[in-house]
């Protein structure tokens, strides 16, 4: 079994590149990858959030976003 190193001249995916990431502000974005998690707030309210990740940031689930296609509807 061959196994793939990653080196400086091989780079990890970043979220930046990645289908499932919505840039939001600065260098700071929204993955949604997975539903919203669900909490509470301590006070009898629930609230919702996504995961917020670096442009730079990177997972094992990274699939690669082709020519600027994103599974995220701009228009809402």
């Amino acid at each position: 079994m061959e196994v793939e190193i990653f080196k400086m001249t091989n780079p990890k995916p970043k979220c930046k590149d990645c289908l499932y990431y919505k840039h939001i502000y600065s260098d700071t974005g929204w993955c949604y990858r997975y539903p919203p998690s669900v909490y509470s707030n301590g006070e009898g309210d629930f609230r919702s959030t996504l995961p917020v990740t670096e442009s730079k940031d990177w997972c094992g689930e990274f699939k690669k976003s082709i020519n600027e296609e994103s599974v995220i509807d701009d228009k809402s």
